[in-house]
């Protein structure tokens, strides 16, 4: 529990988001969705700083000022007790199933996967998904575990698909650099391409259906973007120390994207991504 004063400025904290991100709903529903949308803001919160280092060509991460540090710790840290604090154990559990459901179920309630902010879907469920084993009481703390790995690694597959499903996006990405993968590591990329033209008739350009390297090597800059805001997320959320050649501004793309893999924990190979026990 939190001293009275400490509990009302939380309180007047989720109050304003609430006011500010969804007019539309009734106050009825306020307390329900108030969890959501702290996260929500966390994440955009994220996003933000990520393209705005991006777009000034620094690196995302060691490049915030001190007092910019303190509030992203602060307000990740904070996201943690909103569930347990302002949020009915079973809403958090309801929560939890509905984010799952927009990624593992077809529903014609949900969004097309195009249409899924797959960064803020991972936030969400990091603070979440643990109340789905923890009985009838508050979800814990999220503790950067395997469960989190596993969030992760779900979110990562489905941010590749997204990129899959829209090659036009891919196309202007430049590749000119070396990669430690051979054709048959980056095979399962292709399988997932001709699922994708299978369900959704379009025209893939004839090189990348002939070098799976080629589209390896595009999601690997494609994703770029998403992996520097969880690595950014993870940081805060965990207190692990990045590697140091993170907070580089000279580090080229394809190294930042291997050095973000390995922070993460995830494989540098899209077989070994694609075809584990985990996905």
């Amino acid at each position: 529990s939190f001293h009275r004063s400490v509990y009302e400025t939380m309180n007047l904290f989720c109050q304003t988001i609430f006011k500010s991100s969804s007019s539309e709903l009734s106050q009825d529903h306020q307390d329900d969705a108030i969890p959501l949308l702290v996260w929500k803001s966390c994440s955009f919160t994220i996003v933000s700083i990520v393209i705005s280092a991006m777009e000034a060509d620094k690196p995302v991460l060691g490049a915030l000022s001190s007092r910019h540090n303190d509030c992203l710790s602060a307000l990740i840290r904070f996201c943690g007790i909103v569930g347990s604090n302002f949020g009915d154990p079973k809403v958090i559990r309801s929560h939890s199933l509905k984010l799952l459901s927009m990624l593992l179920e077809v529903d014609t309630s949900n969004p097309s996967v195009l249409e899924v902010d797959m960064f803020g879907l991972l936030v969400s469920l990091t603070y979440s998904l643990p109340s789905l084993f923890n009985g009838e009481s508050a979800a814990p703390l999220p503790s950067c575990n395997i469960q989190d790995l596993h969030i992760l690694r779900l979110l990562y597959t489905a941010h590749i698909t997204q990129l899959l499903l829209n090659p036009a996006q891919l196309q202007d990405i430049d590749t000119d650099f070396d990669v430690n993968v051979s054709a048959m590591d980056c095979q399962p990329l292709l399988d997932i391409v001709h699922i994708i033209q299978e369900a959704v008739p379009q025209t893939y350009p004839q090189e990348y259906l002939a070098d799976p390297i080629l589209v390896w090597k595009k999601i690997m800059m494609g994703s770029l973007g998403f992996l520097r805001s969880c690595g950014l997320f993870y940081h805060y959320l965990s207190d692990v120390a990045t590697p140091a050649e993170l907070s580089s501004a000279m580090l080229l793309p394809e190294d930042e994207f291997s050095f973000l893999a390995r922070y993460l924990a995830l494989p540098t190979s899209p077989r070994e991504m694609l075809e584990s026990d985990y996905s």
